[in-house]
């Protein structure tokens, strides 16, 4: 692992940088070079934002910072506190398998689920796509609240799903938060979200665990479900398209007049 990333770090020199990122620097030529390299319409040149937390709960990007926040946090109670605690529930279940051979089984299956997630979230839209695997995620933790834990007939469905949503959230929730905010605090924002996804480490396995000492398991199920379904619903009705804007503009601003964009590139390189 420690060689991995030794070669990453080495290899990050060779990785070009945003067209908005190169634009809000001031690097106007090469810019416009990574424009066409990337295939993009025009420069999408930003207009200048303010910086740190203050900008990510201001009141542009505030309800974008809370919805991307509540669905990191709901995963992460889900994956690190829920499907943590699957194979010992399983096992308690008289299952004819092995709880671990069947959740690998299961996570296998779930692999072509997540990456057609990957071709949605870049062809069909970003926002629905996220809706989608939330959805996904929170019905089969509804199914598994239902069905009997002892037949793997209903239970190998529902664990696909379960991991085919999980994996398929975290998997956009990352290109989603990079393109929702601007350059000028995109690395915090995206900080943000990790820090809140992963935040399910911390609060989710007590939890989880205090839970699945006092109730049945189709119960935990059913209310660790609640918070991706509110998340969902959220990201469904406020969330922010970007598979489209992406290519001629920043998602998180208004176009500017053609006043404005035209002097731009200019004025920032000025700054």
């Amino acid at each position: 692992m420690g060689k991995l990333s030794v070669s990453l770090l080495a290899l990050n020199r060779w990785i070009p940088e945003s067209p908005s990122f190169l634009a809000a620097r001031g690097n106007t030529a090469e810019a416009h070079r990574m424009t066409l390299l990337f295939g993009l319409a025009d420069t999408p040149a930003e207009p200048r934002s303010g910086r740190g937390a203050r900008a990510l709960f201001g009141t542009v990007h505030r309800r974008q910072t809370l919805i991307i926040c509540g669905f990191g946090l709901a995963w992460g109670i889900i994956y690190w506190g829920f499907v943590t605690f699957l194979p010992t529930v399983l096992g308690r279940a008289g299952l004819g398998t092995s709880p671990a051979q069947l959740l690998f089984a299961a996570s296998l299956m779930s692999v072509p689920g997540t990456a057609v997630g990957a071709w949605l979230y870049s062809r069909w839209s970003s926002r629905k796509t996220m809706a989608l695997y939330g959805a996904v995620t929170a019905v089969s933790l509804a199914a598994l609240a239902v069905v009997p834990l002892h037949r793997a007939v209903f239970l190998v469905p529902a664990l696909i799903g379960l991991l085919t949503g999980a994996s398929g959230v975290v998997a956009v929730l990352g290109p989603y938060t990079a393109q929702v905010y601007p350059t000028a605090f995109r690395g915090l924002g995206s900080g943000l979200s990790a820090a809140c996804s992963k935040s399910g480490g911390i609060v989710g396995p007590p939890v989880v665990g205090w839970l699945t000492a006092t109730m049945p398991i189709g119960r935990v199920a059913a209310l660790v479900a609640v918070p991706m379904a509110l998340a969902t619903a959220a990201i469904a009705r406020y969330g922010k398209e970007t598979a489209r804007a992406a290519a001629t503009a920043p998602a998180d601003s208004p176009s500017p007049s053609p006043t404005a964009s035209a002097h731009e590139p200019d004025d920032l390189a000025h700054t």
